[in-house]
């Protein structure tokens, strides 16, 4: 019996050094955004302009005055993929990438990692759809709160 637990832990304890590499290593959505787009990922939307939103997989998009914003989580916000609204705080009424900036609800903050600026709604999800396909290319699958690599 103790064989067993012991090998069982042991087999966690590889899985989970694993899965930290390949974690570590495996490229993500904001990095890809900012090689498509050629941003840094720093834009800045006004709180105040922000018509409309919708959240997905550490995907935040804004439809805004002014054009179409791309935001990336630090983390995923599952609090966001059920609320039909958001409370938006950032530095001196806006959104910002960079750090500083977060959105949420009732259970928490969500911090923002980077924020993309786009024309319009067509070439935000078609940078979002190219991106994704370069994570599966890739052999990245981002499901929920986890980066699965195929090896």
């Amino acid at each position: 019996m103790k064989s067993g637990t012991l090998l069982l832990a042991l087999v966690c304890a590889c899985l989970a050094t694993g899965s930290a590499m390949a974690d570590d290593k495996a490229p993500q959505m904001s990095d890809i955004l900012s090689a498509q787009t050629g941003q840094n990922g720093r834009e800045c939307v006004r709180v105040n302009d922000i018509r409309g939103y919708g959240y997905q997989d550490r995907v935040l998009t804004m439809d805004a005055r002014g054009g179409y914003y791309v935001a990336t989580t630090l983390f995923r916000c599952h609090d966001l993929e059920s609320s039909t609204a958001a409370a938006f705080n950032g530095t001196f009424g806006e959104i910002c990438g960079g750090g500083g900036s977060s959105v949420g609800r009732r259970l928490g903050r969500c911090p923002i990692g980077k924020v993309f600026k786009f024309d319009n709604r067509q070439q935000a999800f078609e940078a979002l759809d190219e991106a994704k396909q370069t994570l599966s290319d890739a052999g990245v699958i981002q499901a929920r709160n986890l980066v699965l690599t195929h090896y």
